[in-house]
């Protein structure tokens, strides 16, 4: 959702032969903000809530793709160096068409050690060439730098420009999520209008308010090369300014494109920006931040699975190496050592439907004996085969040992699972509690425990008051 472009720096940052890292350009506009950072080591990293160090000269390389298989596709062909994927948002849950792609193109892939979580907030903001428009009317003859046409960078400037406002544009994920600002505005008498669910709000509310500027504005430039002096002349009729200034709702990172200064979300007091757009409220009551996580993926040659064939060599099978003592798993776990607040993650897909496909339940019951922790996600609109891709976290050497059983039980071909690791990664997510598995103690040790309690609690009594 962001503008679309791309960033080149001096070339000083290796992204390898491909030459940029491709991102999906989700509708949050987190993919451009992960790209940058990996783009550029040190730059553009969280350094805490709400902030960005940013910079448009700071970033190598980077293109949007609008879908996931585009993502790929650009990765596999060899033309991007690293691919930026999400995988989980908090509010959408699960990326399936993610997930599906990450099946198609299996072994193509590999997914890089850590996820790469993002998160932004929503702001107000005004098209800069409705705001030029309005300034340069009011004031033409001070129209000039250091000021957004003629006026001043500042909170009265922001204030005025709400105050404009007649028209507020936001997707749905931006009304739920400012609800208690939308309220407000509708309380004011402004109009909010929910965008399409495949509308891109950046350029289509540019286009709606390039429409709404006065047609008969004339502007003229000229130049003097004796004196160097260059003159601007910009004939106003005036009728045309009386109209009320839209707005929209943009992730603030979206709004800036990368071109703003360092920025703290809940500063209320930030310079305007020449920008596309002019943000002029960036401190919404009772907005709910974004967060996004993503996987980042490098270009593997190969292909790798699970499968049941073995190769020559102890611990040399597809099960081995990716939970085996040396398997992929392994040196994530020790990455990650102590650290509570991170856990190894694996995907899993297996088939649920087709000729000769057993129950899964066989491997539902297996990892909540084991006590394996675990979301589970159906891709619907694949019904032939209906994929299920769990996502089992891994946070002990236990737990590596109950995935080793888990995936011997599931590469019998018999059972016609056809099973797939999409990749494994650290996780800093927070995964809900494992089905507690039925206790096997049988039920005559329950009756004699109840009996025993009985006995226990008659002679307690006796001897109290006997």
């Amino acid at each position: 959702m962001a503008d679309g472009s791309s960033f080149r720096t001096d070339g000083k940052t290796d992204t390898g032969a491909g030459g940029f890292i491709a991102y999906y350009d989700e509708e949050d506009g987190l993919g451009f903000q992960v790209a940058s950072s990996l783009a550029n080591p040190g730059h553009g990293q969280p350094t805490g809530p709400g902030l960005q160090q940013r910079g448009a000269h700071s970033y190598s390389l980077t293109s949007p793709r609008r879908s996931a298989p585009d993502t790929l596709s650009a990765l596999v062909a060899n033309d991007a160096q690293k691919a930026v994927l999400p995988l989980q948002n908090d509010r959408r849950g699960y990326s399936k068409d993610v997930l599906a792609a990450l099946i198609d193109f299996h072994g193509h892939y590999d997914i890089t050690e850590m996820e790469a979580p993002a998160d932004d907030a929503y702001v107000l903001a005004v098209p800069s060439a409705m705001v030029y428009e309005l300034g340069e009317a009011a004031f033409p003859s001070s129209y000039g730098s250091g000021a957004v046409g003629a006026l001043p960078r500042n909170l009265q400037t922001q204030t005025a420009l709400r105050r404009r406002i007649g028209t507020v544009y936001a997707t749905a994920d931006a009304m739920d999520r400012c609800r208690a600002a939308v309220d407000g505005f509708r309380a004011q008498g402004i109009n909010v209008v929910r965008l399409a669910d495949n509308a891109n709000p950046y350029r289509d509310v540019l286009s709606e308010a390039y429409g709404m500027l006065d047609p008969d504005r004339e502007i003229e430039t000229g130049f003097d090369e004796h004196t160097n002096a260059r003159t601007r002349t910009s004939k106003l009729k005036g009728a045309n300014y009386g109209k009320a200034l839209i707005g929209v709702l943009l992730p603030s990172d979206v709004a800036w494109l990368g071109e703003g200064d360092d920025y703290r979300a809940e500063d209320r007091n930030v310079a305007l920006r020449d920008t596309d757009y002019v943000i002029v409220d960036q401190g919404l009551v009772g907005a709910k931040r974004m967060e996004t996580h993503f996987l980042v993926l490098n270009r593997k040659a190969q292909k790798a699975g699970v499968d049941d064939k073995k190769k020559s060599g102890k611990g040399d099978s597809a099960v081995d190496k990716i939970a085996g003592e040396d398997g992929a798993v392994a040196p994530l776990m020790r990455r990650k050592g102590f650290d509570t607040e991170k856990n190894v993650r694996v995907l899993l897909k297996v088939d649920t439907r087709g000729n000769g496909v057993a129950d899964t339940a066989e491997l539902t019951s297996l990892m909540a004996q084991s006590r394996l922790r675990h979301t589970p996600v159906i891709l619907n609109d694949r019904p032939d085969t209906l994929p299920t891709v769990y996502e089992i976290a891994i946070h002990t050497d236990g737990d590596r040992r109950a995935l080793h059983r888990l995936l011997s039980r599931a590469v019998n071909p018999a059972k016609g699972w056809n099973p797939k690791v999409l990749g494994t990664y650290i996780s800093t997510r927070t995964m809900p509690d494992a089905p507690i598995a039925q206790s096997g103690f049988p039920a005559w040790g329950y009756i004699a425990i109840g009996a025993g309690a009985v006995l226990v609690a008659a002679i307690a009594a006796l001897a109290l008051f006997g």
